[in-house]
């Protein structure tokens, strides 16, 4: 499963496009997050409302092959084994009140309700300088 290719219809502005680690204040409400990062690695993305509060932590582990995410009031993470062979990649769609996030073009998916009234900031792990990470403002409704 991935996302409807006309969300690329939807992106109004580049709002950042860098290599290697990196955090980033969203200005917006409605972005798109795209991250290529090496699969030989463990690769960390947060979401994270003004008041320092996560809200989304997906976390890949390179040796297990696993995707775990936590939701910032659950106790279990959900966890999902992924096939990585040359690359990993995290694909988010991202808005005031939810987040999709397809990893290796939806080999696992989740689907989260979050609530921030405010701007989020967007933390991702990586060492690699190969590793791409792409933020998209997104118009229109999604």
């Amino acid at each position: 499963m991935t996302p409807v290719r006309e969300v690329a219809q939807l992106r109004e502005t580049c709002l950042l496009d860098t290599t290697g680690t990196n955090n980033f204040q969203a200005p917006t409400k409605s972005i798109e997050y795209l991250g290529n990062f090496a699969s030989q690695q463990n690769v960390g993305l947060k979401v994270i409302d003004v008041s320092n509060q996560v809200l989304i932590d997906l976390q890949y582990d390179a040796q297990a092959k696993t995707v775990a995410l936590q939701k910032y009031n659950d106790d279990q993470p959900r966890i999902a084994t992924v096939e990585v062979t040359n690359q990993f990649d995290i694909h988010c769609l991202i808005d005031t009140s939810s987040i999709e996030i397809f990893v290796n073009n939806g080999e696992a998916c989740f689907s989260e309700r979050i609530y921030s009234e405010n701007d989020i900031r967007i933390e991702t792990d990586s060492v690699s300088e190969k590793d791409t990470v792409r933020i998209y403002q997104l118009g229109g409704m999604m």
